[in-house]
């Protein structure tokens, strides 16, 4: 896959995230469970353990 075709799909992402059309969340079906960025070793943990979802590392406070 070339790089126009990696940039026209993450434009299709980022313009399917803005419309809703990919929901996330309890009420979507995709629990989120986040973590800072201090806490990565959790949150592999938490991978590790079968969480149902998404783990996520926070970095915008780091």
């Amino acid at each position: 896959m070339g790089d126009a075709a990696l940039a026209a799909a993450a434009e299709d992402l980022d313009r399917a995230l803005a419309d809703g059309a990919l929901d996330v969340g309890e009420a979507a079906g995709l629990p989120l469970t986040r973590f800072p960025l201090e806490r990565t070793a959790d949150a592999h943990d938490a991978v590790e353990a079968g969480t149902v979802g998404k783990v996520l590392i926070d970095v915008t406070d780091a």
